[in-house]
């Protein structure tokens, strides 16, 4: 499990508006199993701003990038 806060952020380089604090959480799982005689394989699991924070950044040009509320994925890895 990650958690990131970030606090209150200056916009624009006037300082007219500001980007509200927020804590966003990234929450992670993984498990090593075998099939038979099968080589060893690993499930992950990954679960992005878990706390369904909207997220707004300020770009190097003065423009916004917002992020996607919920990330989630999952893959299988086989050792062979």
């Amino acid at each position: 499990m990650r958690v990131r806060y970030e606090g209150r952020r200056e916009a624009d380089a006037r300082n007219r508006f500001s980007i509200p604090a927020r804590t966003t959480m990234v929450l992670d799982a993984h498990y090593r199993f075998k099939m038979g005689k099968s080589d060893p394989m690993v499930i992950r699991a990954n679960l992005a701003s878990a706390t369904n924070v909207f997220v707004c950044r300020v770009t190097s040009g003065g423009g916004f990038r917002t992020q996607i509320p919920h990330r989630a994925s999952v893959a299988l890895t086989v050792d062979f």
